[in-house]
């Protein structure tokens, strides 16, 4: 069994900025530091930056504006953003992209106690926002870093943007760096046959966590908190009762078993056989507030089960579903 924590170091990141490029000997550019702004990031050195200002509550922390067109990014009163302000896109270039990293101004609404954004970030970590109609494509992330929403993260990309940009968008992305953040971590499990990739926060199960009378097997167990082997779901499939027990507001938890199944087109929730909005008290545990999914799939000619539960704060947070699912994505099986 291996253990690899991704660290996206800058000459990684250089490296796979400079693949992206249109011109692979085009020049590249960085910004911030990990020691007084907070972050650091690599982009094309023919793109243009755009400061932001800091926010009252962390003077400390300004922001960036990327973009590859000679966009200048304004406030509704058409002066330079501020800390919080909304930006004005009309006249934003069909084919341009832009990428913003922003302080968090005043926090997100009430936010659930749930685990940090790990990195690198991918680009499917980022949830679409829809932007204005006839402007460009919006995406956007609230990074959190201890649990707290420390920055937000946008990006715009015009409807006629070509793939080469596109493309060093998502390099760009992918080189962010920010204090304190946590991390991508790598498992291999030679005897199982399968390697998977999750946030470095989260804890990974050393033992079954299925009643001892259960005939499944589990093969891999995920979860946001401190998990407990025994008991079982009133669920009507195999389900360690005691771990789900302990499923926090903000939680997420997630098992793979190895059974008979059938293979769904991708991850999501459309790919699930069940569905679950609570589970009923049984067996000594109390109702389950969660929202979870009961997936089949198939890899390398093997067969398996999925399981993902969200607690009730998270249970609809996009962003903390495209986690569970990025990690769900990056199984690897071989035949054993």
């Amino acid at each position: 069994m291996v253990v690899v924590t991704v660290v996206a170091v800058f000459a990684w990141t250089v490296l796979r900025l400079v693949g992206a490029f249109e011109q692979p000997n085009a020049g590249l550019a960085s910004s911030g530091s990990l020691r007084t702004t907070g972050w650091h990031f690599a982009y094309p050195s023919r793109w243009r930056a755009q400061n932001l200002p800091a926010c009252p509550t962390a003077p400390s922390h300004v922001g960036i504006i990327v973009t590859d067109t000679p966009f200048a990014f304004r406030n509704p009163y058409g002066g330079p953003p501020r800390c919080g302000d909304r930006f004005v896109l009309a006249g934003f270039p069909e084919n341009g992209v832009a990428i913003a990293l922003m302080p968090a101004a005043f926090g997100f609404g009430i936010a659930a106690p749930t685990f940090d954004t790990p990195f690198p970030i991918a680009w499917d970590q980022l949830e679409p926002s829809g932007g204005i109609k006839g402007g460009p494509a919006e995406s956007y992330l609230v990074i959190r870093i201890h649990g707290q929403p420390a920055w937000a993260l946008r990006t715009w990309i015009g409807h006629e943007a070509p793939r080469t940009s596109v493309a060093e968008a998502k390099a760009v992305v992918a080189s962010l760096l920010v204090r304190g953040a946590s991390r991508w971590e790598t498992y291999q499990d030679a005897a199982r046959g399968f390697t998977v990739t999750y946030p470095a926060d989260w804890f990974r199960a050393r033992q079954s966590l299925l009643a001892e009378s259960s005939s499944a097997r589990e093969i891999l167990s995920l979860a946001t908190y401190r998990v407990r082997p025994g008991g079982s779901a009133c669920a009507g499939v195999p389900l360690p009762g005691n771990a789900l027990a302990s499923l926090g507001l903000g939680d997420v938890f997630i098992t793979v078993q190895e059974a008979e199944a059938s293979l769904p087109s991708r991850f999501d929730p459309r790919s699930a056989n069940k569905r679950w909005d609570g589970l009923p008290a049984c067996h000594g545990h109390e109702r389950l507030p969660l929202r979870a999914w009961w997936i089949p799939f198939e890899d390398q000619g093997r067969e398996f089960y999925a399981f993902v539960a969200l607690g009730p704060f998270v249970s609809h947070d996009g962003q903390v579903l495209r986690v569970a699912w990025h990690v769900l994505d990056s199984l690897r099986f071989r035949h054993v």
